[in-house]
C-alpha cells in the first residue's frame, strides 16, 4: 500500500521534481504550489492523505501555520522544510508528529524520515492507491497525470 502524502512549496520547478520522484518511490502524492490551495484541498478531503511535507517559507501563509490548520481537524505527521538555520519560529519543534528539516535536502533522505519516524504509515496506507500513476494539482484548476517511470 501506497503512503499518500500533500507536498506544497510554491517553488514550482522542485515541486514537480519532487513530485515524480516521491512517485517513483511509492507514494501517492497531491502536490500544490498554492499554499491556499493546498490546504483548502486537505481541509474538503481531510481522510484522503497521511503525511504533510511543505516548505516553511512561503506567500500568504508559512508550512507552520498551514501545518497547524489541518492538525484543528486531524493530527497528521508533518515534515517542514526550512532553508534556516534557526527553528525558534516554530511552535511545535518537540512534536512528534512534527519534523523539521532544513534544505537542501534530497528526495531519497526525506523518504527515509517519513518512513523511519512513523513506520506505522506504510501498514496504514490506504489500499485504494493510484498505483502507476502521479496527481499533479496546479493551482486547483489543471490535473495532469504521469506515467511511473524508473529511477
Amino acid at each position: 500500500m501506497a503512503i499518500r502524502l500533500v507536498m506544497i512549496d510554491d517553488e514550482k520547478d522542485l515541486l514537480f521534481i519532487n513530485t515524480e520522484l516521491f512517485h517513483m518511490l511509492g507514494y501517492v502524492v497531491h502536490s500544490f504550489y498554492c499554499p491556499q490551495q493546498g490546504l483548502t484541498w486537505m481541509l474538503e478531503n481531510i481522510d484522503a492523505f497521511d503525511v504533510i511535507l511543505t516548505d516553511q517559507s512561503m506567500p500568504g501563509l508559512s508550512g507552520n501555520e498551514l501545518i497547524q490548520r489541518v492538525w484543528v481537524e486531524r493530527q497528521v505527521p508533518a515534515l517542514l522544510i526550512s532553508g534556516y538555520s534557526s527553528n525558534t519560529y516554530l511552535n511545535n519543534a518537540e512534536d512528534p508528529m512534527l519534523l523539521t528539516v532544513e534544505k537542501p535536502i534530497s528526495v531519497r533522505r526525506l523518504d527515509e524520515l517519513i518512513r523511519s519516524s512513523w513506520p506505522s504509515l506504510e501498514s496504514e496506507a490506504s489500499p485504494h492507491a493510484q498505483g502507476g500513476y502521479v496527481e499533479l494539482k496546479r493551482v486547483g484548476l489543471v490535473t495532469a497525470k504521469a506515467e511511473k517511470s524508473n529511477i
